[in-house]
């Protein structure tokens, strides 16, 4: 067995001392999915880490090797094995007294898990925040063609498989062509129906934007930013307080945010649903408002909201109360062989102006949803 390796704290100075040599420097990101999408630090693997993956990485059931998600395993493991390569870990802002402090974040749970490898590890003391305001050359901000794919792990929570062991095909990489590049950072609001669009706290805090939109309702899926207009008596707001982590129990704040969205579309408002990138925890709350609103399985309502926001990505907790969610309200696919009301060609909205989405399959046609 491998003997305790220490953990070194990291100043962004020392890691790009350290990433001359970068056949030897390994960066895993524990931040949300989502964050990984917008940006992170250069070479850097992004591990999915739901509430079981975590529990199995801490009793040793699973390795972090398992955790990286699959199309950035073989960049792992070649770095990985190479003699004298270091694991350097961040996340979002740790400060060096609290990463050496006992603690079950996911950067405390892959640092315990890497100190019995006895691989040389690190931390970043001030996390990815410290590396951007400081370093910003080392940040690498993704551009990617068609849509954001979910990504795949060699191992998932067997609460998202069916009976057979499957994961469901929506679960299951997207892959696009001749669709434009794009970065994260660079999508506005996406209209999901004529009164309800899904995007980011940059969006939220852009007023021009909003009244541009007609927006004047906001539902605010974070637990940090601010209601920016809060004092402005024309704005609504509804805070639905979750990381995009796992252990959050979104479904519970499902109720009483469906009922404001229902009461403020009823008065003639239209609604803005974000949280910090528009990627997970607002299309969380996007999807299970068409499930519960227009009556449609997780399938069907995911698809329709992927083609008006390609960028979304849900983390897999999130996904699996969905599908938990889906069983709640009674629906499922086989209960919707014949099309719905409101899944009319004559309801089709286009995506966002600023994607060209592939040719869709006759087989498999994107769901629409009718305004009412």
């Amino acid at each position: 067995m491998a003997s305790s390796s220490p953990v070194m704290a990291l100043s962004p100075l020392e890691l790009k001392e350290l990433m001359k040599d970068k056949d030897r420097c390994l960066l895993i990101d524990a931040r949300p999915y989502s964050e990984f999408l917008l940006s992170h630090i250069v070479e850097s693997v992004s591990v999915r880490l739901s509430s079981l993956m975590t529990r199995r990485l801490a009793k040793g059931t699973n390795s972090l090797y398992d955790l990286v998600i699959q199309e950035q395993k073989e960049k792992y493991q070649q770095v990985y094995d190479n003699e004298g390569s270091r694991v350097i870990v961040y996340d979002k802002d740790t400060a060096a007294k609290v990463a050496e402090a006992d603690g079950k974040t996911p950067l405390h749970v892959i640092l315990k898990a890497l100190k019995k490898t006895g691989k040389r590890c690190h931390y970043i003391d001030g996390g990815f925040e410290a590396v951007e305001s400081t370093i910003p050359e080392l940040v690498n901000v993704p551009v990617f063609e068609g849509t954001v794919p979910f990504p795949s792990l060699q191992v998932f929570d067997r609460s998202l498989m069916d009976p057979n062991g499957h994961l469901p095909p929506i679960m299951t990489p997207v892959e696009c062509q001749q669709s434009p590049s794009y970065n994260v950072q660079s999508l506005v609001a996406s209209e999901v129906t004529p009164q309800l669009f899904i995007g980011s706290r940059k969006d939220a805090s852009n007023k021009e934007l909003l009244r541009s939109l007609g927006i004047n309702t906001i539902v605010n899926a974070t637990k940090d930013c601010p209601h920016h207009f809060e004092t402005d008596s024309s704005f609504n707001y509804f805070r639905v307080p979750v990381k995009d982590t796992w252990n959050q129990d979104l479904p519970s704040y499902f109720p009483g945010c469906f009922q404001f969205i229902d009461s403020m579309k009823n008065e003639g408002n239209k609604i803005l649903i974000h949280c910090t990138a528009g990627i997970s925890r607002s299309a969380t709350l996007t999807i299970a408002y068409i499930m519960f609103s227009e009556k449609e399985c997780l399938s069907n309502a995911y698809t329709y909201v992927k083609n008006k926001r390609p960028a979304i990505s849900p983390n897999l907790d999130f996904m699996g109360e969905l599908q938990q969610y889906e069983k709640t309200l009674g629906l499922s696919e086989a209960t919707q062989s014949t099309p719905q009301p409101m899944l009319t060609p004559d309801a089709v909205q286009g995506p966002p102006p600023s994607f060209t989405l592939p040719p869709q399959s006759t087989t498999n046609a994107t769901p629409t949803i009718k305004t009412i």
